[in-house]
C-alpha cells in the first residue's frame, strides 16, 4: 500500500521534481568558476583579450626564473681541512725535538741516511743524510717549532687549491674551517685569493727567513724539512652547497605584476604560451571574485531562473510527449532525475578538479565533461525518446555550468544525440563500449571542427580529439558499472538483463521441461510468435520472448490438468465439475506469481503472468457448465421441480481475475498464447484456416475488451495477425508423404532423410 502511494502519489512526484531542481541548482550555480577562455598552449589567439579590471598577477615563470638565478648564483661551499697539516706539524715538532737528544750528534753516517729517509716518508720532505747534521745542530729548536706551527696554520687557513681547481680567479667561493660549520662560519672569498701549492711553500719559505733568526746555512735544510707539510686542503661540500642554494632560493620574493584596466592580455594572432594561460587564469579568478562581490545576487538569480525555465520545459515535454501513451510512476521520474543529477555531478567533478589542480589544460576541459554519459545511460535503461530529451536538457545545463560556454553546448548536443542512436538496442556489454567509442569519435570530429575555427595548433587539436575519445570510453565503462545498480534500485529491466533471462537453463524452465514438457514446448512456441510480432510493431521483442517463456510456470503445480500435458492419458477433468476445473485453470496464474516471487523474477515477468489471460472467459468449461445447467432445467421440468432450485452458472466463475494486459508486449504475449493454444486443435492447418483462426482470436479479444488497456492500435493488431499467420503456417507446415519402395520388404521401415526431421 505504501509502495503504491510512493509510486503514484502526485505529492511524491512534486517532491521528486523539487528535490531534483534544488540539487541541480546546487551543482550548476554554486560551483567553482571555470576558465572562460578555454585556450590551449601553442594555439593562435582568435581574438584579442583586454583586461576589464585592475588586478595583481604573480608571474610564476618570472618567479621561477628569479629563483633559479639565485640558486645558480650561490657560491659553492668548500671545506679547508687543517687536520692533516696539524698532525704533520706535531710530527715535525716531535722529530725535531728528538734530534736535540745527547746521542743525536754522534750518529754514524748510515744512521743519518736512515733517519733522513724516515723523515721524508713521514713528512713528504726531501732531506738527505748530509742534511741531518745541520738539523741536529740547529739552535733554538723550540722557537723554530713555534714559528712553524703558526705559519702552517696561517697559510693553511687561507686555503691551498689543487692544480687548476678553480679556472676563473674571480669566482666567488664560500669557505670554512672545521667539521660542522654554521652559516656564520662561512667566509665569502674569490678563487684568486687561494694559494697554489707552490705559492704556499714560497710564502712559508719567505716567512721562515723573516720570523726565525738562524744562520743562513740552516734555512735551506729547514725548508726541506717543513715544505712537504703544505698540501692542497680544499674539498667541495655538496650538502652544504645545496642548503645554501635552497636558502637563497627561498629568499626570492614572488614576481608580482600590476595589470591595469585596458591592457592587452593576449593579442590577436598571438601564439598562446603557458605564461599567457596562467595570466588569463589569474584574470578570470580576479574577475570572478569581483563579480561575486558586486553582482553575486543578480548572477545567481539569473542562473537559477535559466535552470528553472529549462527544468519546467523538460517536464512539459516529458509529460506531454514522452509519457502520453504510457502509464508512469514516480519511480520512472526519479530514474530520469537521478541520471540528470549524476551527469551534472560527473561534469562538476571534472571542472572542479581542473580548477583546483590546474590540470588538464583549459583547452581540454570541455571535451572531458563526458556529456554522452547521461543520454547513453537513459537509452540503456528506458528508450531513445527520453534519452534525446535528457541529451538536450543536460547539454544546456552543462553549458551553464561551464560559464555559458558555446563549445560545451555544441559538443554536448552532438555527442549526446549520437550516443543515443548508437546505444539503441544494446543487448551486450561490449556494445556499450562500441557506443561510447562512437560518441567519442563524434566528439573528436566536433573538437577538430572547433580547432579549425579557433585556429588551434595541430598537436593541441589532436589532444582535444583524443580527450573526446577517452571521455566516450570512460562514459561507457561507467555505464557498465552503474546499470546493475539502477536495475536493482529502480526495478528496471534492461535488454542486457532480458538477454540473460533467455537462458533456457533457468531452474524454473528446467523444471517446466522435466515436469510439464507440453507446457514447456507451448511456451517456446509462444515466445517465437510473440518475439516476431513485437518486432513488427516496434516493441521490445526480447522482453516479449522472455515473458513468454515464463508466462505459464504456474502450471508446474498441477501439470496433468492442462491439455498440452495430458497426451495419451485419461483426462482428469472428466471426473470434475466444470467450476472445479475452472478453478484449477485460474489457479495457475496465482501459482505462477508465487513461483516468480520465489525466484525473484523481474516485475515485468510477474505482470505478464498476472495479465496474459486478462479477464477472458474459459469457454470450454463455461459451455460445459451451461449445458449441465440446461440439462438440469429440463430434468426439473420432468420432475416438476421449481426452476429456482436449479443452481445458475455464474459467468464470473469462469473468467480469469485479471488485470487486463497493461503494456503492448503483454498484449502480444496474450494474443500469442491464445493463438498457439488454439492452433493445436486445427485438424488440417491450411494457410487459409490458420489466418481465419488468428483473425477470429485477435479481434475476438479486441471485441471482448481484453486489449483496452495496452495501447495496441488497429494497425498494430493487423501487423500482429500477419506475423502470427506467417510464423504459425510455417510452424504447422505439412510434411511431404514419402512413397514406399515396392521392391523393399514390408518389414523394413523407410529411411527418413535427415533434412526432414
Amino acid at each position: 500500500r505504501w509502495m503504491r502511494f510512493i509510486h503514484t502519489s502526485r505529492f511524491v512526484g512534486w517532491m521528486v521534481a523539487l528535490l531534483t531542481l534544488f540539487t541541480t541548482v546546487l551543482l550548476v550555480v554554486f560551483s567553482q568558476r571555470t576558465d572562460e577562455f578555454f585556450l590551449t598552449v601553442d594555439q593562435i589567439a582568435p581574438r584579442p583579450i583586454f583586461s576589464q579590471i585592475a588586478f595583481s598577477y604573480t608571474d610564476e615563470d618570472a618567479t621561477k626564473a628569479a629563483k633559479n638565478a639565485a640558486e645558480n648564483a650561490t657560491p659553492p661551499a668548500y671545506q679547508i681541512r687543517m687536520q692533516d697539516m696539524a698532525r704533520d706539524v706535531e710530527l715535525f715538532a716531535s722529530q725535531l725535538e728528538d734530534l736535540a737528544a745527547p746521542s743525536a750528534p754522534r750518529l754514524p753516517k748510515p744512521d743519518q741516511d736512515r733517519l733522513a729517509q724516515l723523515w721524508n716518508q713521514r713528512l713528504s720532505s726531501s732531506l738527505t743524510g748530509d742534511d741531518m747534521p745541520l738539523l741536529i745542530q740547529m739552535p733554538d729548536k723550540a722557537e723554530v717549532i713555534r714559528v712553524v706551527r703558526a705559519l702552517i696554520w696561517e697559510i693553511g687557513r687561507r686555503g691551498i687549491e689543487e692544480p687548476e681547481q678553480f679556472v676563473d680567479p674571480n669566482l666567488n667561493i664560500n669557505t670554512y674551517v672545521g667539521e660542522t660549520p654554521t652559516s656564520r662560519d662561512l667566509e665569502l672569498r674569490r678563487a684568486g685569493d687561494f694559494y697554489s701549492v707552490q705559492e704556499a711553500r714560497d710564502q712559508l719559505a719567505r716567512q721562515l727567513r723573516r720570523r726565525v733568526s738562524l744562520p743562513d746555512k740552516y734555512y735551506p735544510v729547514l725548508e726541506k724539512a717543513v715544505l712537504g707539510i703544505l698540501r692542497p686542503n680544499m674539498s667541495l661540500n655538496e650538502p652544504m652547497t645545496e642548503r645554501l642554494k635552497a636558502i637563497n632560493r627561498d629568499r626570492v620574493q614572488p614576481v608580482v605584476l600590476k595589470i591595469e584596466p585596458g591592457r592587452a592580455l593576449v593579442n590577436r594572432g598571438e601564439k598562446i604560451t603557458k605564461s599567457r594561460i596562467a595570466l588569463l587564469k589569474a584574470y578570470s579568478e580576479a574577475k570572478n571574485a569581483r563579480d561575486k562581490a558586486e553582482n553575486m545576487f543578480q548572477q545567481y538569480c539569473g542562473k537559477i531562473a535559466l535552470i528553472v525555465l529549462l527544468f519546467v520545459a523538460g517536464i512539459l515535454v516529458l509529460s506531454s510527449q514522452l509519457f502520453r501513451n504510457h502509464p508512469t510512476t514516480n519511480r520512472e521520474y526519479a530514474l530520469l532525475a537521478s541520471i540528470v543529477l549524476l551527469q551534472l555531478l560527473v561534469a562538476r567533478v571534472v571542472l572542479d578538479f581542473s580548477a583546483i589542480f590546474s590540470w588538464p589544460s583549459p583547452g581540454l576541459v570541455p571535451y572531458l565533461l563526458m556529456p554522452a554519459f547521461g543520454p547513453m545511460l537513459t537509452t540503456v535503461l528506458t528508450n531513445t525518446r527520453r534519452a534525446n530529451l535528457i541529451a538536450l536538457l543536460t547539454s544546456f545545463f552543462l553549458s551553464i555550468l561551464a560559464d555559458n560556454n558555446f563549445i560545451v553546448l555544441v559538443y554536448s548536443v552532438v555527442t549526446g544525440v549520437v550516443s543515443v542512436n548508437l546505444a539503441k538496442g544494446v543487448r551486450r556489454r561490449f556494445q556499450i563500449m562500441k557506443a561510447g567509442l562512437g560518441a567519442g569519435v563524434a566528439g573528436m570530429l566536433c573538437a577538430l571542427a572547433f580547432a579549425a575555427y579557433l585556429q588551434v595548433d595541430p598537436p593541441s587539436a589532436l589532444w582535444q580529439g583524443m580527450a573526446s575519445i577517452i571521455a566516450g570510453l570512460i562514459s561507457a565503462l561507467m555505464i557498465s558499472s552503474v546499470v546493475p545498480v539502477y536495475e536493482w534500485i529502480f526495478k528496471v529491466t534492461t535488454d542486457l538483463r532480458w538477454l540473460e533471462l533467455t537462458d533456457l537453463n533457468h531452474p524454473l524452465l528446467r523444471r517446466l521441461f522435466m515436469e510439464a514438457p507440453g507446457t514447456y514446448h507451448h511456451s517456446l512456441s509462444v515466445a517465437h510468435l510473440a518475439e516476431a510480432a513485437t518486432e513488427e510493431i516496434g516493441g521490445n521483442s526480447l522482453q516479449a520472448r522472455v515473458c513468454s517463456l515464463f508466462h505459464d510456470i504456474g502450471k508446474l503445480v498441477k501439470p496433468e490438468y492442462f491439455t498440452e500435458n495430458i497426451r495419451g492419458r485419461e483426462n482428469p477433468h472428466d471426473n470434475l465439475a466444470p467450476h472445479m476445473s475452472a478453478l484449477i485453470l485460474v489457479a495457475h496464474v496465482k501459482e505462477g506469481v508465487n513461483f516468480a516471487l520465489q525466484y525473484r523474477l523481474n516485475p515485468e515477468i510477474i505482470d505478464v503472468i498476472k495479465e496474459h489471460h486478462g479477464t477472458s472467459k474459459i469457454f470450454y468449461f463455461y459451455h460445459r457448465a451451461k449445458q449441465l445447467e440446461k440439462d438440469a432445467l429440463e430434468g426439473s421440468k420432468i420432475l416438476n421441480l421449481p426452476e429456482e432450485d436449479v443452481p445458475r452458472v455464474d459467468e464470473e466463475t469462469y473468467r480469469y481475475p485479471g488485470p487486463k494486459p497493461q503494456t503492448r508486449e503483454c498484449g502480444v504475449v496474450s494474443l500469442a498464447d491464445a493463438v498457439e493454444g488454439a492452433s493445436r486443435s486445427l485438424g488440417h492447418p491450411t494457410p487459409q484456416r490458420v489466418e481465419a483462426m488468428i483473425k477470429e482470436i485477435v479481434f475476438g479479444k479486441l471485441k471482448d475488451g481484453q486489449l483496452d488497456e495496452c495501447s495496441l492500435t488497429l494497425n498494430d493488431l493487423n501487423k500482429i495477425a500477419e506475423s502470427f499467420t506467417f510464423n504459425l503456417v510455417n510452424m504447422l507446415h505439412a510434411r511431404v508423404s514419402y512413397p514406399k519402395d515396392d521392391l523393399e520388404p514390408e518389414k523394413s521401415a523407410p529411411e527418413v532423410p535427415a533434412a526432414s526431421s
